[in-house]
């Protein structure tokens, strides 16, 4: 962009669109970028050759620098898709009958990695049509003359094929928004583009997917042109626009500060001056949204369920029946109303003597509930829900992604709310212990087993408990997988209603808080120490091989 018998680039193109356009080009471009001495600071005096110290006392300017990071250093981490000459494309656009001189357009592979990069070199807006490049020679001989004049489409830039169900995803890099294009449209017609004065636009992670389902189809009509920050939940927000709908009705300020209500000492609520909920009045308050819900949720599963098999689909839609939904949370409320008298009756204790204590449900609930501030608005929600979460259709419709975005209380981290529901979904969906009437240790272990396996596994252990490989051993988070092993078991007993096997469950949880103290922060002796014998020998020679 300029070199030292030159004035410095931010004299010739300041520090806006102009600078960063010409600077992408420079970076996107095949051939060897190079940066001026104090370029990215912004320093404005020239260096020469004979230079011994600098003259002026400029300070590096930080919004330069910062957009530099954000802009133009991601490119240059990609070098290797902008440097080659054998499948670069220079194009023209063209608007009407005429060609736009002041818009640069051309593309670029590597591999099966592709770009385009488009920047308007002028203040007016620009806008048009790029579809066949500019033609460019081919050596068709050895001669000096052997050569010819080609030109290939932006489809073939792109290596897009023509067919009705094949739709074009990419990502413009600046707004890191994504975009669908119908393939067979690009093919067609080629890509329009409007870009305002000395706007540039990069787009990377261009892929080609078949609609194998319709629903690229559906997502590429809604957003008719537009980015989004991503396609998966714009298709969901069209597509369960009803569900969601319905679903935003429960969150009320009303219900979550009766819900918070019920942790509340006598002391605290006379501060506040409101009265205590109770599970009867928290249920006929929220009974009618969560009606309509479940009616809407019940609608959306029949319509999803509609390719499984008659008897298999008749199971599935049983096992969401409404009134079985109210009646659970209706009994799962008078298990939460309580453990929280448990907790404020254990108001002055310190968390961790009531997180540790398995001495009934009712203690090891209300510990739950100490142990973060959620606690039990995340339960109550939970319960509304469990047989959807059981189900799989809770994760399916992203519903802690809704739930994360209703919450209405200001001191419940909305991340925190999505990652104790995406970890609640995962582990309501997954395969439960049998829990056995009167089981024997080897039975127990083999409970033991079923949660351990899960918690760590390949899929889930990175949600679960934080599983991470480093120098061959593979670890978890002590925080996460504490809170993890509390969730599963806080949701197995309050869909017990026995005794003996709430008893059985806190001494499953004995187990497996036992076994996650001995490993030592590794995932192997964790689920080893639930193994049978045979096979823990097998592990144990495997390793020290």
């Amino acid at each position: 962009m300029n070199n030292p018998d030159e004035e410095t680039a931010v004299a010739q193109f300041g520090k806006g669109d102009k600078y960063f356009g010409v600077c992408t080009l420079m970076v996107t471009m095949p051939g060897l970028p190079m940066f001026g001495h104090g370029q990215i600071e912004g320093f404005e005096e020239k260096y020469g050759m004979e230079y011994m110290r600098a003259y002026r006392d400029e300070s590096p300017d930080g919004y330069l620098i910062e957009r530099h990071n954000r802009e133009i250093f991601p490119l240059l981490h990609k070098r290797y898709l902008f440097s080659g000459v054998e499948d670069f494309l220079f194009y023209d656009v063209w608007n009407g009958n005429t060609v736009n001189e002041n818009v640069f357009a051309y593309s670029n592979k590597c591999g099966n990695e592709y770009s385009v990069v488009f920047y308007n070199n002028k203040y007016e807006r620009a806008s048009g049509w790029i579809k066949q490049s500019c033609e460019y020679a081919v050596k068709t001989g050895s001669g000096e003359n052997d050569k010819k004049l080609v030109s290939r489409s932006i489809s073939e830039g792109l290596g897009l094929w023509g067919e009705d169900d094949f739709y074009m995803i990419f990502r413009e890099q600046r707004s890191n928004l994504w975009y669908i294009r119908k393939s067979k449209d690009i093919c067609e017609q080629g890509m329009f583009i409007a870009l305002n004065g000395f706007e540039c636009q990069v787009f990377l992670d261009i892929r080609q997917e078949k609609d194998t389902d319709g629903s690229l189809g559906e997502i590429c009509a809604f957003l008719n042109g537009s980015g989004t920050p991503d396609l998966r939940i714009a298709w969901q927000e069209l597509h369960y626009k009803k569900l969601y709908e319905a679903f935003s009705l429960i969150f009320t300020k009303e219900f979550e500060d009766a819900v918070h209500s019920l942790t509340l000492t006598t002391k605290e609520l006379r501060k506040a001056k409101v009265r205590r909920a109770s599970a009867k009045s928290v249920y006929d308050s929220v009974e009618p949204a969560l009606s309509g819900f479940l009616d809407a949720a019940f609608e959306c599963a029949q319509t999803e369920s509609e390719p499984l098999p008659q008897r298999k689909r008749a199971a599935l839609l049983k096992k969401i029946d409404k009134s079985k939904q109210l009646s659970k949370f209706k009994s799962a409320l008078s298990s939460i109303e309580k453990a929280c008298a448990e907790l404020r009756k254990n108001s002055s204790l310190v968390e961790k003597q009531l997180i540790i204590s398995t001495k009934t449900a009712r203690t090891f609930t209300a510990g739950v509930f100490a142990s973060r501030r959620e606690g039990v608005l995340m339960t109550v929600v939970y319960e509304m829900i469990s047989l959807l979460a059981e189900t799989g259709f809770a994760k399916k419709w992203s519903l802690e992604r809704k739930i994360s975005e209703f919450i209405k209380d200001a001191n419940v981290s909305k991340d925190s709310m999505y990652h104790l529901f995406d970890r609640l979904f995962i582990i309501a969906n997954a395969k439960q212990p049998k829990l056995k009437r009167g089981q024997n240790q080897k039975e127990m272990k083999a409970d033991a087993l079923i949660i351990a396996e899960k918690i760590t596994s390949a899929e889930y252990g990175w949600a679960l408990c934080g599983a991470n490989d480093y120098d061959g051993v593979r670890w978890f988070n002590k925080e996460l997988m504490d809170s993890t092993l509390m969730l599963w078991h806080l949701i197995m007993i309050l869909s017990s209603r026995s005794k003996e096997k709430q008893s059985a469950i806190l001494e499953l949880f004995k187990k497996l808080s036992n076994a996650k103290d001995k490993a030592e922060y590794k995932c192997a002796p964790f689920v080893r120490e639930f193994e049978a014998d045979k096979e823990k020998k097998r592990q144990a020679s495997s390793e020290s091989m």
